[in-house]
């Protein structure tokens, strides 16, 4: 065999030889890929068959603490619940609220978010500073129309009660420069005007945009919750003091409780970034002597704030320990003026700086009383009346509007007060009350620590 032909059958066996080692390599690479992803696939199998196991295994939690909220219990099975699919949809909460270690992943969700450049987590906008700012929501109309057609009625039948009314705005109205580059976030200003024009003047209204917007030297509501603080409630308060027919003389000694609260929106989104902290404040004028009567516990104290709450996830509850059904504080004020205030949660800050102007605060929670207002007006001589509700939670609760009717389908008879006659202890004249007022404050121990 010459030269030649040798050197071409080497070449030819060469090339016949590399795409063989190709194929080869292909098959090595596949190979090795499918086995990459079986491994893959068993580990992500093992790790819920695991969560799954020990999910089942922990025994279920009614509330957590992070989130701040009651969590999703197993549902009943029941035919009507298959039929229904409500079964399904329950199990589907109940699985995802006991979920071992739900905690971290709420908070690994929220690094997710950031890690690809969002800015929101559910109904929470991540502000700038850090800030978490609550979205407004969408009003119910129907509700809506209906809680103003009552405030209305209520004040037709009770014309004698001198009535104001505020709807508080969320962070995310009051300072739109906080959010997140082209947000889409709905016009709540808009919203609370529109509510305002179905009260057709028949009641006092006082717009907090403005004094919570234009206060640059305090924090008006909190970074990691959706209420105001005690700086934004007194901001209120100075801006409500001509329509509420108060002088405007008074002054307040204020401390900070704590520095260590995470809201409600930290607790939602998983967020830790920052801590608030919690003031309160004190009058200055100390013989000023007041109580607090607690009508669900049947409890009084000489304080407006529940210290031990302080211990407790969700430290907002220092003002008054949280919603109740009805509260009534008495003073030595001696003004011959007892207010009625229809409130939710941001009233509970801002009760502090209306007690040296009555004798008498009544606090109602629509949404956990059920009792007659109309009985409760004659029994407890009210004079005032107001109501404070963030916008978000009057814009889609209907409670206010039950408890109104009730009230005006009444009417203000003598009957209407013999119910609360047989129960309230109502002191015949203002000196008796001041009286028995000044014995609870010197006599009663104060839950809190703090010296009213």
């Amino acid at each position: 065999m010459s030269d030649d032909t040798r050197k071409e059958t080497t070449i030819t066996s060469a090339e016949e030889r590399r795409p063989s080692g190709r194929r080869f390599g292909r098959k090595k690479r596949r190979s090795m890929h499918a086995w990459h992803n079986l491994l893959l696939a068993a580990a992500v199998y093992i790790l819920i068959a695991s969560i799954t196991v020990l999910s089942l295994a922990i025994p279920d939690r009614t509330f957590s603490e992070s989130e701040n909220r009651t969590l999703a219990q197993a549902p009943k099975l029941s035919a009507a619940s298959l039929r229904s699919g409500a079964f399904f949809s329950d199990l589907s909460s109940y699985l995802q609220d006991q979920l071992a270690g739900r905690d971290g992943w709420v908070s690994a969700r929220l690094q997710e978010e950031k890690l690809v450049g969002r800015r929101q987590a559910g109904d929470v906008y991540l502000g700038r500073g850090n800030s978490l700012l609550e979205s407004p929501v969408t009003p119910d109309q129907q509700k809506t129309e209906r809680s103003m057609d009552m405030i209305k009625a209520f004040a037709e039948a009770y014309p004698d009660l001198h009535m104001v009314m505020s709807l508080v705005p969320c962070a995310a109205a009051v300072f739109p420069e906080q959010l997140p580059k082209g947000a889409p976030v709905r016009d709540q200003l808009a919203d609370i005007n529109t509510a305002v024009g179905m009260l057709e003047g028949k009641v006092s209204f006082v717009d907090l945009y403005g004094p919570l917007h234009n206060d640059s030297e305090n924090q008006v509501f909190y970074k990691t919750d959706h209420h105001w603080t005690s700086r934004g409630a007194l901001d209120a308060f100075r801006a409500m003091e001509p329509d509420l027919g108060i002088s405007g003389n008074d002054s307040y000694e204020y401390m900070a409780v704590s520095d260590t609260f995470e809201g409600t929106l930290s607790s939602q989104t998983g967020s830790h970034a920052v801590k608030d902290t919690i003031e309160v404040f004190l009058p200055e004028d100390k013989e000023l002597k007041y109580y607090t009567y607690y009508g669900d516990s049947q409890e009084r104290v000489t304080s407006l704030f529940v210290s031990s709450k302080l211990d407790e996830k969700d430290q907002y509850q220092v003002f008054f320990g949280g919603n109740h059904p009805m509260i009534e504080i008495r003073t030595t004020a001696d003004t011959g003026r007892n207010l009625l205030l229809f409130k939710d949660s941001y009233a509970n800050s801002f009760v502090q700086f209306l007690v040296p102007h009555y004798d008498r605060i009544v606090m109602i929670d629509p949404r956990y009383y059920y009792e007659n207002v109309a009985a409760l007006i004659n029994s407890e001589g009210i004079t005032d009346v107001l109501f404070l509700y963030s916008m978000n939670i009057f814009a889609q609760d209907g409670s206010l509007a039950d408890v109104l009717q009730a009230a005006v389908g009444s009417g203000s008879t003598p009957e209407a007060a013999e119910p609360a006659a047989e129960t309230t202890d109502a002191a015949e004249n203002a000196e008796t009350e001041n009286a028995e007022t000044t014995d609870a404050a010197e006599n009663t121990e104060t839950e809190s620590g703090v010296e009213s």
